[in-house]
């Protein structure tokens, strides 16, 4: 395999993360965020269990029992902690700010994969890692001051959808590192299909999405709100269900057992250079130099985290022999 290969396949996951923001921001401009966490992960929860009964049975069954919590923490942080807050926040917030704010999240995975997984914190990692933590930070604390009244949104809940936003880079990040420890646990033995490991951590996510619904106060019957919906919202609703959170998902897993997590984390970058540029095509929203000096430094960043040569070498298997030891904390 070569050694580019899973950075191409890193830079078109990250591509389509960015656009999913602008999906995002459609589709909750039609239902409520609570109803678009049920319609996104509920199908996907039933599908991954089909898959498993169908094709992994055996497979599933040792896993689970040993790691049945992982998968639990693990969704539970990527449902409610990531998605939840990601959809509130876009409730209020510009597709292209959300973006901005979630690009914290390279930052934070990088200080944490550095006690838990013995990932070499280098001064490139952490030069880019700041330098596109700056410009997201920029974009956000100017912004308020200036760019909230254009979307008719006042500075204090400018700033306050924005720490919720932080909530989901911390999730984000978190989620990274936990995956990446357990796609890259050095006993062979215990080795799992990226695929399969996919289907078991969607799983669960449909039945925290039915909790959220439920505790959370809602008038008249979903299939109510969902009448009248124009053909794009189910367009865009079957991309964003089953491309980004199973396919998708499964491509990003598969670059994780590959790459390290402070690399893979650091595309997030690359998803907020996409969404700032998607979202002023095809929803208006402005393209101002704050934004574009942001997102300027955002790339910077990426580049300059990434330039280390030889930071995995795959072996004849495909997996990654990762040069940096990994703690495997059974």
């Amino acid at each position: 395999m070569s050694r580019a290969f899973p950075w191409l396949v890193l830079l078109f996951v990250s591509v389509m993360a960015g656009v999913a923001y602008v999906f995002i921001k459609y589709l909750v401009g039609y239902v409520a965020p609570v109803d678009l966490l049920v319609l996104q992960f509920v199908p996907v929860s039933i599908v991954s269990l089909v898959l498993i009964f169908l094709f992994y049975r055996a497979t599933a069954g040792k896993v689970v029992r040993g790691y049945w919590w992982f998968f639990i923490i693990r969704e539970a942080l990527a449902v409610l902690g990531f998605q939840l807050t990601l959809l509130y926040g876009e409730s209020v917030l510009p597709a292209g700010i959300a973006a901005m704010i979630v690009g914290i999240w390279p930052v934070i995975t990088v200080l944490i994969a550095l006690p838990i997984l013995g990932e070499r914190l280098t001064a490139s990692k952490l030069a880019g890692g700041l330098l596109a933590f700056a410009g997201a930070a920029a974009v956000v604390h100017l912004g308020a001051r200036g760019e909230a009244a254009m979307h008719q949104v006042s500075p204090q809940q400018w700033i306050a959808y924005s720490l919720l936003l932080l909530a989901a880079a911390a999730s984000a990040a978190l989620v990274t590192v936990m995956t990446r420890w357990f796609l890259s646990r050095s006993d062979e033995s215990e080795e799992i299909d990226s695929f399969l490991f996919t289907l078991l951590a969607r799983s669960p996510g449909g039945f925290f999405a039915l909790i959220v619904y439920w505790l959370i106060p809602h008038s008249g019957f979903l299939v109510d709100r969902l009448t009248g919906a124009p053909t794009l919202f189910w367009v865009l609703l079957g991309v964003l269900a089953f491309y980004n959170s199973l396919i998708g998902f499964w491509l990003w897993n598969w670059t994780l057992q590959r790459l390290q997590a402070g690399n893979v984390a650091s595309f997030t970058y690359v998803q907020t250079f996409f969404a700032v540029l998607v979202a002023w095509i095809f929803l208006a929203e402005g393209l101002s130099l704050l934004k574009i000096l942001g997102v300027i430094a955002i790339v910077g960043g990426v580049l300059i985290a990434n330039v280390e040569a030889g930071g995995f070498m795959p072996n004849r298997r495909g997996r990654a022999i990762i040069r940096e030891p990994i703690t495997p904390g059974h």
